[in-house]
């Protein structure tokens, strides 16, 4: 009886259970009997045909020849799996031997009669060769995919390695320095002979190379002025795996990295926000991808902002000097040094109005006032007036901001464009959280007006300040500027009045923000803070200052890949603007 009928592409099994063939060794209690029986297509018996059992768990390893009737037999112990080869077929079955008292198995095996023996002669030769045809002497290993079987080889000073390996299986080839760096088959085929090409420069010489589970990126950093960046930290994430890697430039501006392929990864340094993505299929193939990165280093950056600093830090010592004088003189309230933080409501009407009666006369006499008075907001507001009549204003109410909140209180008190509507958010960074309370878009600290009545508005004021100074020099703008957006119509501006010495903390926000943004820049003295200009930019808005009105920064920008902003040169890359050395 015929239990089941197994083909592969040159031996025929048939398995069953039956009298054995001619025993002349019987099984027992422990043992049972295995009997062979290797035949050709023609079903005529091969002698001599060349068979090898193993059995892992019980250590049985014997190599066997069939007789003039293709048969051999062997006793093993029962209750063990057991794996035969035959010839050169490698695990032509794998049978087990249930534990049964004298139980006998018999096979029967249809192969090609000429795999029914080893081979004797070498069937594989391999060249290895550099990328400039120099032959490699390499010592390698060959890994069957079929058996998990290790053949080692070595390529001699011509570059050649014959090497003798079972048809009919997968193989893998395994570099010093580059594990599964090609695979190939041994076909069935008698008398068959295989000559493989592989170029490869060695190992051991400090090279890396891609592999069939991993591609091989290099990446090249070079500046504005093309000058190779060194030491600059390149991170890569893995999307979909949650992977991280990490690789430095060398001297040369080049880091080499190996990464897994069936992946989607974001590329990025410490002050480029993901300027590259890619995807890696699971595909196996060699392949090698060269990104270029045209952008001054990350210490280079930050001492460019650093010059932001040091001007902050110099309108702070200029403004305790004018608080001085004016808390002895009491006199210019107008002045934009005057600050009104901390003054009751009612008190801070009174301040405002006057400044406000004050500026109405001026400026019906001199269209210039406010550019010469230093009033950034209200130079851009008057140049303005008749366009933006309805207006969502987004402020920044922290202490450094003072002097510009005023001037926007004003200009609503002076009420020098007829039928403008303004609504206000005034945001604090926080009400008052502390640095490590405070959340990428949830960060809150909002304060809402839209009251035509400028007591109303300053009441709300008043409480917005109410929290103190941020603690902390950037600000949660994007957050304020989303936040707007829900009192927003299809006539409206969004102005967003902006610490220029300040950064933007949530500035991976500005995707969700597809509104053009008017970006009034405060403290600025002649360097723009890059980030405000990446707000204009991606969201098709604007930037002004106290003298200058830029309308089409992204058309500029999209045809030179920079612009020039009062005598500075900003550079457009990867998403991010970068300011020329002053």
């Amino acid at each position: 009886m015929i239990n089941s009928l197994k083909f592969l592409p040159l031996v025929i099994l048939i398995f069953c259970i039956s009298p054995a063939y001619n025993q002349e060794l019987l099984p027992d209690d422990k043992n049972a009997l295995l009997v062979i029986l290797v035949v050709d297509y023609d079903e005529v018996p091969i002698e001599k045909a060349e068979i090898h059992v193993s059995g892992s768990n019980c250590g049985i390893s014997v190599n066997l020849l069939t007789n003039a009737m293709g048969l051999c037999e062997i006793l093993v112990p029962a209750g063990q799996r057991y794996i035969i080869d035959v010839g050169q077929v490698s695990q032509a079955d794998i049978v087990h031997i249930p534990d049964e008292p004298e139980f006998i198995m018999d096979l029967k095996m249809i192969i090609n009669r000429q795999f029914a023996v080893m081979s004797v002669a070498e069937n594989i030769n391999i060249t290895i060769a550099g990328a400039t045809g120099v032959p490699v002497s390499e010592k390698f290993e060959i890994l069957s995919l079929t058996d998990q079987q290790v053949h080692i080889a070595q390529t001699d000073a011509d570059g050649n390695a014959k090497i003798l390996l079972p048809p009919g299986q997968d193989y893998q080839v395994n570099f010093e320095d580059a594990k599964n760096f090609m695979r190939f088959s041994v076909p069935y085929e008698p008398d068959h002979f295989l000559n493989i090409d592989i170029e490869y420069d060695g190992s051991g010489k400090g090279n890396m190379y891609p592999t069939l589970d991993k591609i091989l990126v290099g990446f090249h950093y070079y500046d504005l002025d093309s000058t190779d960046v060194a030491d600059e930290k390149i991170k890569i994430q893995g999307l979909d795996r949650g992977t991280e890697f990490e690789v430095t430039t060398d001297e040369t501006g080049w880091a080499w990295i190996l990464i897994p392929r069936g992946d989607r990864y974001h590329f990025s340094t410490e002050m480029l926000r993901v300027f590259q993505r890619m995807s890696v299929p699971a595909t196996e193939e060699l392949e090698e991808r060269i990104i270029e990165i045209n952008f001054v280093s990350s210490l280079e950056y930050r001492k460019r902002l650093a010059q932001l600093e040091e001007q902050k830090e110099l309108f702070s010592f200029l403004d305790s000097l004018k608080l001085t004088r004016v808390n002895a003189a009491a006199t210019r309230v107008h002045d934009m040094r005057n600050r009104t933080r901390g003054l009751l409501p009612e008190k801070r009407f009174e301040v405002i109005n006057k400044m406000a009666d004050r500026d109405r006369k001026k400026i019906d006499n001199d269209f210039t006032y406010f550019i010469k008075e230093h009033q950034e907001v209200n130079a851009v507001f008057h140049r303005f007036m008749n366009e933006w009549k309805d207006k969502v204003i987004v402020i920044d109410v922290t202490c450094s901001m003072d002097p510009y909140t005023d001037q926007v209180l004003s200009w609503m008190a002076m009420q020098l464009s007829e039928n403008q509507r303004c609504q206000f958010i005034f945001f604090n960074d926080g009400d008052g959280k502390s640095q490590k309370e405070k959340i990428t878009g949830a960060t809150g600290g909002f304060h809402y007006s839209g009251s035509t009545d400028i007591d109303s508005v300053l009441s709300t004021l008043y409480y917005a300040e109410s929290f103190g100074c941020s603690g902390d020099a950037p600000e949660n703008d994007l957050e304020a500027l989303l936040y707007s957006l829900r009192y927003m119509n299809n006539n409206s501006e969004l102005i967003l009045v902006a610490d220029n010495t300040s950064a933007v903390r949530d500035i991976e926000l500005l995707k969700q923000l597809k509104v053009p943004v008017r970006v009034i820049l405060c403290g600025f003295d002649a360097m723009i803070h890059p980030e405000y200009l990446e707000i204009a930019y991606h969201t098709d808005g604007s930037i002004h200052t106290i003298e200058e009105d830029i309308m089409d920064l992204r058309a500029t920008v999209d045809k030179d890949e920079l612009i020039r902003i009062h005598n500075i040169i900003y550079h457009y890359r990867y998403g991010r603007f970068v300011p020329a050395v002053r």
